[in-house]
């Protein structure tokens, strides 16, 4: 006991001062010792199986102290006072009711041969009291059968027994003893009947109880499935497996996206209203499972052709829909797959959102006209005929129209498709560009949805990736890209851009080169190998463009000038054999064709424009990491000064391309997906967000990453305030 301070031993219960509680203010609850009566003493006089716990403080750890303080019945209990309350009251209530002698001798057995556990404390008792309730709470807690547990439990039986329902609730009966405890079911012919049903329909289907059990291990308890009531309601809405597994998958995703708690989903929300009430989720889910096959036959018989109506089918799986297209808090999904799909294939995908976001169960924006609807009908067909379903039907069969048309030479740009994606909270990011009164105003939630849109406009066409320095891990990371299977073909090429100005050139970068005007060209071929042979790309394979600038623009950037001003560079167009292009007007530069040998004049921006990306230096310095510092021979003798700014910021580079240079790039060579060696201020990205084209940038660092996509959100935003632009948005405040 001295080195311990715990001594665990036989005791008699009156050693204990009965009487005396630690919290003697707290109102002792009467049902949980006729519980405890219930549980324990109801079958007759045995040994108590639960320990009761003494404080014994410096006087009374000896062993003559002990006894002393034991015979005058001064031991303080420290563990839950309902254990020996129940036992003594449940002897009286034995007198009252007139037991036998031997019996009464039994009991006295009881409380002389108690398990005592004995721990020296000083003080703290409240805190040791409480800490002793809580591990018995949540002992008898996690012993309690939850509702499926006891649902096998019954099958179990029933099948070792080979007994009916009836037989085996009378069974049951007799050699169980029964409680008045919420953590126990009340096991009758009723109830055996009930889980019977629930077993075949449902839990007895792996596929079914694999979705039970996951939700039962995320959420303990308290979980929907802890009631019988709601496994009831369950298994009689459908036998059919396929049905089923829509119901609970739906129950699933509501859950992880947090549209309802457990608490919420009641057997009565589930069900609906009876005598045909008000119908319920069940009824809800299933109609909007239903519209979604109808809709996917429905494509098929307009003449979609069976490949697509089979790529439509996947976005009614609830994992698929969450991982190409998010919605789950605390993740985010890789857009930028929307953003790869063929132009005309995107009018294809446009169809597959609405399946999946507004018709199928993943969007309750039209949960209200669906409600509507199933009052007066059930069948697909007939919700499809109402509005606003009619309308988007004929929507969709526009679009299949357009989709059989053979394509044109030149098909414009079509929307791109609405999605959804778990980002970081609004209200930060959004009360840095707005501020916080405005956010809070009477346009908060308008402005929170464009901010939304703005923030999917980018994940679904730039994707940003750090620089690896080992080619296996880069190559490993664009493998793993949702544009690894980008489609590019006869009408569209994959684009690699590299810009020295901004880095050194090093093997296998890059197919279009912009040599700084500098002369690289003996030495570029080594960096490009065939991918069929390996071998080296020979001569005939590079073909060499003049960009030239706007010589005002140039000048404006030059803080001091010293003599000529360089006013053009070369880039080279690498390709694995020799380029062939459509003839056709540049996009940007309007004095040539894309046959040209030339491409200009190229228009700077200003160091203080407010399209150039600015941050303070010490910012730079960390979004350039190894990369933004001076090589150890130092920086030119002679350098020009850096330009001033307000606010002592400075440009992210001060050799950056502008916005329409790229614009122009994808323009001419046929894009499809445009890979830049080294975005360093997103002006690619911001071009190929403006064009609606795929785009992988390599940024420097992690900071870099996640900074250049916060302002490429901001520019977003300011596109869809600019009047007449490609952004434009009318219904921004």
């Amino acid at each position: 006991m001295v080195s311990s301070k715990v001594y665990v031993s036989c005791g008699n219960l009156f050693w204990v001062n009965i009487r005396k509680m630690v919290t003697p203010s707290v109102p002792v609850n009467k049902k949980s010792l006729k519980l405890m009566q219930q549980a324990f003493f109801d079958s007759g006089p045995q040994k108590l199986g639960l320990e009761v716990v003494v404080a014994v403080s410096n006087q009374t750890q000896k062993s003559d102290g002990f006894m002393k303080a034991a015979r005058s019945s001064l031991l303080q209990r420290i563990s839950p006072e309902e254990v020996d309350h129940a036992l003594i009251l449940h002897i009286a209530q034995r007198i009252r009711d007139g037991a036998t002698e031997e019996e009464l001798r039994s009991w006295r057995n009881v409380c002389l041969s108690i398990s005592l556990r004995c721990e020296k404390l000083d003080n703290g008792l409240q805190w040791r009291q409480l800490n002793l309730r809580n591990a018995y709470v949540a002992t008898y807690e996690s012993c309690s059968r939850s509702t499926v547990q006891l649902v096998f439990e019954v099958i179990n039986l029933k099948r070792d027994l080979n007994l009916d329902n009836s037989a085996l609730a009378q069974l049951w009966a007799k050699n169980t003893v029964a409680t008045d405890s919420e953590l126990q079911e009340k096991v009758d012919t009723a109830w055996v009947n009930t889980a019977v049903n629930v077993y075949v329909k449902l839990l007895g289907k792996d596929a079914c109880y694999s979705i039970v059990h996951e939700l039962e291990l995320r959420y303990g308890k308290s979980c929907l499935f802890n009631f019988m009531q709601t496994l009831e309601v369950l298994a009689n809405k459908t036998s059919d497996t396929d049905e089923m597994l829509w119901l609970l998958e739906c129950i699933k995703d509501v859950l992880y996206t947090k549209q309802f708690s457990n608490k919420d989903l009641s057997s009565r929300k589930l069900a609906g209203g009876r005598g045909g009430g008000a119908r319920g989720l069940l009824d809800e889910w299933l109609a909007k499972r239903g519209m979604a096959l109808f809709l996917l036959k429905h494509v098929g018989e307009k003449g979609l052709a069976f490949d697509k109506v089979q790529n439509l089918d996947k976005f009614r799986s609830h994992s698929h829909f969450r991982s190409m297209c998010g919605g789950l808090p605390g993740s985010s999904a890789d857009l930028s797959w929307q953003g790869a799909i063929k132009k005309r294939a995107r009018e294809m995908e446009s169809i597959s959102a609405f399946l999946a976001r507004q018709v199928a169960i993943f969007s309750a924006d039209l949960d209200p006209q669906l409600k509507q609807a199933l009052k007066s009908c059930t069948a697909p067909k007939d919700i499809m005929s109402k509005e606003p379903f009619e309308g988007m039907l004929r929507e969709i069969d526009e679009l299949i129209e357009q989709l059989c048309k053979k394509p044109a030479a030149e098909v414009a740009e079509p929307p791109a498709p609405v999605a959804t994606t778990a980002t970081a909270p609004l209200g930060s990011s959004l009360d840095t560009l707005l501020g916080q009164e405005h956010v809070a105003g009477e346009h908060g939630e308008t402005f929170e949805k464009f901010f939304q849109e703005a923030t999917e406009t980018v994940d679904k066409f730039v994707k940003l990736i750090v620089d690896h320095s080992s080619v296996g891990d880069f190559k490993s990371v664009l493998e793993h890209s949702a544009l690894a299977s980008a489609a590019v073909g006869p009408e569209s090429r994959s684009l690699l851009i590299y810009d020295t100005k901004n880095d050194q050139l090093e093997g296998n970068d890059t197919v279009l080169v912009l040599d700084g005007n500098r002369y690289i060209a003996p030495g570029i071929m080594s960096a490009f190998t065939k991918v069929s042979s390996g071998d080296n790309m020979d001569e005939k394979c590079r073909q060499e463009i003049c960009i030239y600038y706007q010589e005002q623009t140039v000048r404006a950037r030059k803080c001091r000038s010293r003599g000529i001003v360089d006013t053009h560079e070369t880039m080279h167009v690498v390709t694995c054999g020799s380029l062939n292009m459509p003839s056709k007007e540049r996009a940007v530069y309007t004095t040539g064709t894309t046959m040209s040998s030339t491409l200009g004049p190229v228009q700077v921006e200003k160091y203080e424009a407010a399209a150039t990306w600015k941050v303070e230096e010490s910012v730079k310095s960390k979004l350039l990491g190894p990369a933004g510092k001076v090589l150890s021979g130092g920086g030119l003798p002679d350098a020009p000064e850096k330009p001033t700014l307000e606010h002592n910021m400075t440009v992210m580079t001060f050799h950056g391309m502008p916005v329409p240079f790229y614009e122009e790039l994808m323009h001419s060579y046929q894009a499809g997906v445009v890979y830049h060696a080294l975005d360093v201020d997103g002006a690619c990205a911001k071009a190929a967000i403006k064009r609606k084209t795929s785009c992988v940038s390599v940024v420097h660092t992690e900071e870099h990453r996640r900074r250049l996509h916060d302002h490429l959100v901001h520019w977003v935003w300011q596109q869809f305030l600019e009047t007449g632009g490609d952004l434009f948005q009318v219904g921004l405040p």
